[in-house]
């Protein structure tokens, strides 16, 4: 969408069928902010899932930061989306865990972990930098007009609090007790 002109015939059909999909990942979200690798039936293979969580979120930062995602509805799940890939799935050498291989579906991939190395784990580093970037360029943007400060957990109660100062945007979750931070220059 960043290349196809307002004026093609077909820009209001993507920009629907992109808004379309954006209120349905919301439904599809875990507690824990990932997404499982079968967004149909979450007791079919169930469990976190990185490369699909990444482009998740960098496909709803990239709609933020568009002006095409209402931020009091789609805010809290990228937030929540990034914190559970950094607090779950980087490991510290940069190793990443509950990554899907590649297959026709999500029983090819099987069985995901933490320590679990994936059939083809390229991609998913590729995802994962994909929601950085464009989270990173969403956090700028809230530190610049000061948004986060006037967030609040009555606004998005969850078990996940966030806000920002002096350049660092914070985003503390309660289980586990963890705060990660990012710094904005």
């Amino acid at each position: 969408m960043n290349e196809l002109p307002e004026t093609s015939p077909y820009h209001a059909f993507y920009k629907a069928d992109y808004l379309a999909m954006s209120a349905s990942l919301l439904a599809c979200q875990r507690e824990d902010g990932f997404w499982n690798p079968d967004l149909i039936n979450d007791q079919n293979y169930g469990g976190k899932e990185t490369s699909g969580t990444g482009l998740f979120v960098y496909g709803l930062a990239w709609g933020l930061n568009k002006g095409w995602l209402d931020r009091e509805t789609y805010l809290e799940a990228v937030l929540k989306g990034w914190t559970s890939i950094s607090r779950d799935a980087v490991h510290p050498n940069g190793f990443l865990g509950w990554m899907q291989g590649t297959g026709d579906d999500p029983s090819d991939g099987q069985p995901l972990g933490y320590d679990s190395i994936p059939n083809f784990e390229d991609y998913g580093a590729g995802c994962v930098l994909l929601a950085a970037a464009e989270s990173y360029k969403l956090a700028q943007t809230l530190a610049k007009e000061d948004s986060l400060s006037a967030l609040s957990t009555t606004k998005h109660p969850s078990s996940l609090k966030y806000w920002y100062q002096h350049q660092h945007l914070y985003v503390e979750t309660a289980e586990p007790a963890t705060l990660h931070i990012l710094t904005l220059s």
